[in-house]
């Protein structure tokens, strides 16, 4: 497209619904993250261990802290209005709405999650061997503050 920088022309269609993407992309990360790091460690999916609510146990814990829970609520749902009011979207946003890009954000906000979730696999894992070894590995790195505990 030419000049989809200032404004909004029939060759920047592209470039905006691209952007437009990008944007829904991030701002979904970026509030998938914060209920991720609700526990540094614990799956988001079994922040209770000994819970006997295996597949819905995850809504009660996002619901626990309703502050955080209706803040992400309402980023998801202001991400709809700089897509598709018109005006709002091209003018200030520099955005199109989106059709069938709605599927690479799901897919590659399930990547996103999963990659979340291997990395807490990954911590949880190396600490375990780190313990079983009978090294303190969670002083040594964060300087003898216990982070879950917010020590």
């Amino acid at each position: 497209g030419q000049g989809c920088n200032t404004g909004y022309n029939d060759s920047c269609d592209l470039v905006f619904r691209a952007r437009a993407t990008t944007f829904v992309c991030l701002t979904w990360f970026a509030l998938f993250l914060a209920w991720e790091m609700v526990n540094f460690r614990r799956s988001f999916f079994r922040m209770q261990p000994k819970s006997t609510k295996y597949f819905t146990q995850w809504y009660h814990d996002v619901r626990q802290n309703s502050f955080l829970f209706w803040s992400i609520i309402a980023g998801f749902v202001t991400i709809f209005p700089t897509l598709y009011i018109p005006t709002l979207n091209t003018v200030v946003f520099k955005h199109k709405g989106i059709t069938w890009e709605w599927g690479i954000v799901a897919v590659e906000s399930v990547l996103f999650f999963a990659g979340c979730e291997a990395w807490k696999l990954a911590k949880r894992v190396y600490f375990r061997r780190q313990a079983g070894k009978g090294v303190d590995a969670e002083s040594s790195l964060v300087g003898g503050a216990d982070v879950e505990r917010g020590d």
